[in-house]
């Protein structure tokens, strides 16, 4: 039976200040292990041998809450260029920059990943390591995490309860393209640490000293296409009476007939839970704040079982 490497990520708030990407790439997931393991510019041969074999591994599959795009927020804050102003606290207040901060708002503070394993490997040596996370996306964005190896059938029945979204690598061209790790991605991090810390170098430029910055080297990842499949189910309409005879209906009121069932199905399964009524009237579009990408659509389809149907 296939055996899952699964992490899971919980973030201490409802929010989350990365990127604007979502769900948070497995990239970063790999970065956020790399900082929470390391001392400094010091990474332990044990946890070295555990990220490199992570690294090797194929990308994984991610659940994720629901998120929406929160408001966005202007700050002002001291860009990180002191020396500009000859390293004088004083007058931090000139290089002051205009930031952007537009959190994603989520349903939920736990994310999944899970990454199929062929053998044990070093698995348990990564689950190890996922307790020094600390956090996932900014500084603000504290997380922890936690690791176990499951199997298929498992982590089917976790997906199927899941009530937020499954994104899975699909190996082809995708709209939605999150960066993975691979063979040298460990190596390129520890190469741009190094590096950012020798970014600043004075050099003598006649009889001046300048001070030089050089900008560290790109971690190296790779881009990989994700999808979030759908889930479709297909219905016939028959008569009530006779279950065996279909049940025409004319395509001039077919709006009337998907509204009639959309309120149906709402009004049945607030009967049943009532205190998820907001809930049941997103994810089934009578909301006006309903996301578009997150909720039942029902599509009425041509039948080719009645003789009236134009082929």
């Amino acid at each position: 039976m296939i055996q899952h490497l699964v992490l899971t990520v919980r973030l201490h708030e409802q929010r989350y200040h990365g990127t604007s990407e979502w769900p948070p790439a497995p990239a970063r997931v790999f970065q956020a292990l790399v900082a929470g393991v390391a001392c400094g510019e010091t990474l332990a041969a044990d946890a070295r041998l555990a990220l490199e074999w992570l690294e090797g591994l194929p990308p994984p599959m991610i659940a994720a809450p629901r998120a929406k795009l929160g408001r966005r927020i202007e700050l002002f804050v001291p860009n990180n260029d002191l020396d500009a102003v000859g390293g004088n606290p004083d007058r931090v207040s000139e290089i002051r920059t205009k930031k952007l901060v537009q959190p994603y708002l989520l349903d939920g503070v736990s994310l999944t990943y899970a990454w199929p394993l062929e053998a044990p490997g070093r698995a348990a040596e990564v689950i190890e390591i996922s307790s020094c996370l600390y956090q996932l996306g900014r500084g603000v964005d504290i997380a922890w995490a936690t690791g176990e190896i499951v199997n298929d059938a498992d982590l089917a029945s976790r997906l199927a309860e899941h009530r937020g979204t499954v994104h899975r690598p699909c190996g082809g061209e995708s709209d939605h393209v999150l960066a993975c790790p691979v063979v040298g991605s460990l190596d390129s991090l520890s190469r741009r640490f190094l590096a950012a810390n020798k970014r600043l170098r004075a050099e003598l430029v006649g009889n001046a000293e300048r001070v030089l910055f050089s900008q560290p080297p790109k971690a190296r990842f790779s881009e990989v296409g994700y999808q979030e499949p759908d889930h479709r189910q297909v219905y016939e309409l028959r008569d009530r009476e006779l279950d065996g005879k279909l049940w025409p209906w004319r395509s001039a009121t077919v709006v009337l007939l998907v509204e009639r069932l959309r309120d149906a199905a709402i009004d049945r399964l607030v009967d049943a839970f009532p205190d998820q009524r907001q809930v049941i009237e997103d994810s089934l579009g009578r909301s006006r704040d309903a996301i578009a990408s997150s909720r039942v659509r029902i599509t009425p389809l041509p039948s080719i079982g009645h003789q009236h149907v134009d082929h």
